[in-house]
């Protein structure tokens, strides 16, 4: 399927690229070009560079049947073809060097999965099939951490909360919201069983990619936008406040990625399912405190064993904040 592309949303910033020798130096020199450039300016220099963030999107690995679609085709994650392909995504994800990996599950449940974690380093217990422990685990393992940091939270919603549904029945909107949105929500429908069947039929790499491309995580974002959103009429929107526990659940999940900041070096990898991408992407592109390193960057064929390799350059991931203020500004 090729994305549809929306006017005016596919503006990218653009950050710099700093190769691995002599990245001290570099960092320290574009610190002290931006900041005599700032003076010149008179623009206010940000306090400290920003931290890098990863978020990978994915489909479960085991559906728990949560969420308004229902996958109809399994991938057997445990198969050995499909371990390969995990053990190729881990590499991948191990050579962005995380200092602390966070998973979607309850903050509640850290000491339960960290005992996990423990096990599962010893020898002593064998992965489920859930991404959590297949990606999240094995990362964290690969590199020698001792715990994973659970970041998921719990909506809030407007109360009373009104059935959009129930609203829209009540002033005789449904016929109307029935001819405007079915083609949107039928689409989104064949959206979801497209992304549903290429799971089966690319590689975990190749999947992974395609759904968190920008375009793709921006067009799966609209089914939000779109159906029952528009229920309501003049000051009442019962559509739109029905979406803001949904809201709230992922700006809180980005709170407590930003709680997972203790020190200037940490860099951050998230695992969580693609849906959550849409509002974590943009706080995180927003943030002046960290740094959105896309997927594309760290998912490649072979990045594994090219990122041992010695004397291998690694690419830095781009400056964010601190890259787009230089160069808004005249360096002479």
């Amino acid at each position: 399927m090729v994305p549809m592309r929306r006017k005016g949303v596919m503006m990218r910033k653009r950050g710099l690229s700093i190769r691995s020798l002599g990245v001290a130096a570099t960092w320290v020199g574009l610190a002290l070009a931006t900041g005599a450039a700032n003076a010149v300016a008179g623009r206010p220099q940000p306090p400290r560079l920003p931290v890098p963030v990863l978020l990978l999107g994915t489909f479960h690995f085991q559906d728990a049947g949560l969420d308004d679609f229902r996958p109809q085709h399994d991938v057997d994650v445990l198969s050995e073809g499909r371990q390969a392909e995990v053990a190729e995504v881990v590499a991948c994800l191990a050579a962005f060097r995380p200092t602390r990996v966070a998973v979607e599950a309850m903050p509640e449940r850290a000491a339960e999965l960290n005992e996990r974690l423990s096990r599962f380093r010893a020898g002593e217990w064998e992965l489920p099939v859930n991404e959590v422990y297949q990606l999240g685990f094995r990362v964290a393992a690969r590199l020698g951490h001792e715990a994973v940091y659970p970041v998921d939270a719990k909506g809030r919603w407007y109360e009373p909360y009104v059935d959009p549904e129930e609203y829209s029945a009540a002033i005789g909107q449904e016929a109307e919201l029935a001819a405007s949105e079915a083609p949107w929500l039928a689409f989104y429908d064949d959206l979801y069983a497209h992304h549903d069947e290429m799971k089966t039929r690319q590689s975990l790499l190749e999947h992974l990619l395609a759904i968190n491309a920008e375009d793709e995580v921006l067009l799966g974002h609209g089914r939000y936008l779109v159906g029952s959103f528009k229920a309501g009429r003049g000051e009442d929107y019962p559509g739109v406040d029905a979406k803001i526990g949904w809201w709230a659940r992922n700006l809180r999940i980005f709170a407590n990625l930003q709680r997972l900041v203790r020190a200037p070096d940490e860099r951050l990898l998230l695992i969580i399912g693609a849906g959550h991408l849409p509002i974590l992407r943009h706080a995180v592109e927003a943030s002046p405190e960290l740094d959105l390193v896309e997927v594309r960057e760290v998912l490649r064929q072979g990045c594994g064993a090219s990122d041992r390799a010695p004397g291998r350059e690694r690419r830095r991931p781009n400056l964010g904040p601190l890259a787009r203020v230089r160069e808004r500004l005249p360096i002479h």
